[in-house]
């Protein structure tokens, strides 16, 4: 590097020597420009002891200032930004961010979300923690997997938004890293199993739990799980001391994992004088309901050209997509919606559309596993459709129409056990379908006392667990047993004002609690409501967190919302929801 021997500094880096320009360091670095401007005693030192830095990370710093184009590999660019901003060089503070954002995959999300965070440096942070959570099933596999601390192992995988197939997919993780670690003692492996939620974790799970090696020659820890296929059983405990009944009962205390996203809605930006704005590009905004205080929020916008005057449309969320797609621009016209947009969450802008293959609107859609169903409803000369078709969403490959095995129009479809099912209210049937053989299966739904609802808009459909429910002014819960549906339970629901007059319901399932936006009518006010109701799907409890006329706003801050006539509810995830590492359980 030039300069005259007086504008010379030797930085004494891990005992080695490493001489720089003192005006450069003042010109790109507020560390040093305090340091040799400042009143400090460096200020006329020609060498400066630096700790906590990476030699070769100030060797790149000092060629970054000069090339921003300098290749760097992926670990190196880590330290770069940890020395960064440690030493406050704010450019190539910036260049690292750009590129780390860049850079960003399953493969290494894990380890940048970790580095990053320490940093506080939330615009990566985030994104990569968000991948690391929905991506569990590619992330455990990961080398950088095995190397995490005790704390930051606990820290991913006892996380409340992990995405994982079940709990016992959690517990095949730890074993591998609790295998692979230094620590393998009992009280390391009663902390990773504050990772579990054993609420949800079946009794035969349980028990392969305590076959495994790594439990078996731990007598404390296998106790414990041994206690808690005994609670769960209603079993006495007189066999278990104290310590592991007191285990036992803290494991099962465990929270809920978030497997569903966060229920949004779309609403429109309106005027000050209560109309609704015609012109303004991205006027339609999609809120997330903030569970925790009650409250709308505002997630992302959508511009105006892709729903203005769209009805009969969809939009569903799938990991950090949200997917909006089908519908007519106003009714009758012929004017179709072939786009099927593609918002991503983690870059905060619209993919590249694909086209769907068929024209539809007003129909039901789902997402099971890999695929997201398009089922029934209405196509070009209000033909009804028969039929269902589907996007293998990682391909982004559509398939072919398939008839139904039925002639019915008056449907509701969900997932169920990650499969497609289809209820046919008027025979009386569900119909399960499989998109690889392209074949179905008929489930007779034994309904003797003839107590089902038939079909109506007001009706909801979804499924918890290992059961499939439907709710109108009952809930029915319904197994399948002997190759049949079966009515296993049968509730009388409370009826209140929010119950009457219903024209249409919109739901999601979010953990226990069904979300529906409703849309009723009372003809002696002459007003249209919408409403939201939150019903808990294990206690029966109703709540109606929202009520307002259709003419009423939705005030959040210094703007106001109304609803889209056609009503539109669906889950999705985003990173500014997952910004606090809250975990199903802690160990104490």
């Amino acid at each position: 590097m030039e300069g005259s021997s007086r504008n010379l500094v030797t930085l004494n880096i891990e005992g080695a020597l490493l001489e720089c320009d003192r005006a450069d360091l003042i010109s790109h670095s507020d560390y040093f420009r305090a340091m040799f401007e400042g009143n400090f005693i460096e200020r006329n030192q020609n060498v400066i002891l630096l700790n906590g830095i990476e030699l070769e990370a100030m060797k790149i710093i000092l060629r970054l200032l000069w090339d921003r184009e300098y290749p760097v590999d992926e670990h190196s660019l880590l330290l770069v930004l940890q020395a960064a901003c440690m030493l406050q060089f704010l450019q190539v503070k910036s260049l690292c961010v750009e590129r780390i954002q860049q850079s960003l995959t399953v493969g290494n999300c894990l380890k940048i979300w970790l580095y990053t965070e320490q940093l506080d440096i939330k615009v990566i942070y985030r994104r990569a923690k968000l991948i690391a959570l929905l991506e569990f099933m590619f992330v455990k596999d990961t080398d950088y997997f095995l190397e995490l601390s005790l704390e930051d192992v606990i820290n991913y995988l006892g996380n409340i938004n992990l995405q994982c197939p079940n709990e016992f997919a959690v517990f095949e993780a730890l074993i591998v890293w609790y295998q692979h670690s230094d620590q393998q003692n009992a009280d390391t492996l009663l902390k990773l199993l504050y990772c579990i939620d054993f609420t949800k974790a079946s009794q035969d799970q349980i028990h392969q739990m305590i076959s495994r090696p790594s439990v078996i020659r731990h007598d404390a820890v296998a106790n414990v799980l041994k206690c808690i296929i005994h609670i769960k059983n209603d079993r006495d405990l007189l066999e278990f001391n104290k310590e592991s009944v007191e285990r036992a009962n803290a494991l099962l205390a465990s929270k809920s994992r978030n497997v569903n996203g966060f229920p949004c809605i779309l609403v429109n930006t309106v005027h000050d004088e209560g109309t609704a704005e015609k012109s303004m590009s991205g006027h339609y905004k999609i809120l997330f309901y903030d569970t925790s205080g009650a409250i709308f929020k505002k997630l992302f916008d959508i511009e105006s050209t892709k729903c203005s005057s769209l009805d009969g449309f969809k939009i569903i969320g799938f990991k950090h997509f949200t997917f909006l797609f089908g519908g007519e621009y106003m009714l009758g016209n012929g004017d179709w919606n072939i786009d099927f947009y593609i918002y991503d969450i983690l870059k905060e802008t619209w993919n590249p559309k694909l086209i769907l293959p068929f024209r539809r609107r007003h129909f039901e859609s789902c997402i099971c596993g890999k695929y997201l169903f398009i089922v029934g409803g209405t196509g070009p000369f209000r033909v009804i459709q028969e039929n269902l078709f589907w996007l293998e969403i990682e391909d982004r490959t559509w398939s072919k129409e398939v008839k139904f095995p039925f002639k019915e129009r008056q449907i509701k479809c969900c997932s169920f056990k990650d499969e497609l099912i289809i209820l046919n209210f008027n025979n009386k049937r569900g119909y399960v379908f499989d998109p690889v053989g392209t074949s179905w299966t008929e489930l007779m739904i034994c309904d003797t006392n003839d107590t089902l609802p038939i079909y109506s808009k007001n009706l909801a459909v979804f499924s918890y667990r290992d059961s499939l429910y439907i709710k109108k002014k009952k809930l029915f819960e319904l197994k399948v047993q002997d190759n049949m549906l079966v009515i296993v339970n049968e509730f009388e629901l409370p009826e209140t004002i929010y119950t009457k007059n219903v024209q249409e319901v919109q739901s999601v399932l979010f953990n226990n609690v069904l979300y529906s936006l409703k849309k009723q009518w009372f003809e002696e006010s002459n007003r249209q409501v919408i409403s939201l109701e939150l019903f808990n799907v294990e206690t029966h409890q109703v709540t109606v967190t929202y009520d307002r006329t259709n003419d009423e706003v939705l005030e959040i801050g210094n703007e106001k919302f109304k609803f889209k006539p056609y009503l539109s509810i669906f889950n999705t995830f985003h990173q500014h929801l997952i910004d606090d590492n809250i975990l199903v359980n802690v160990f104490r």
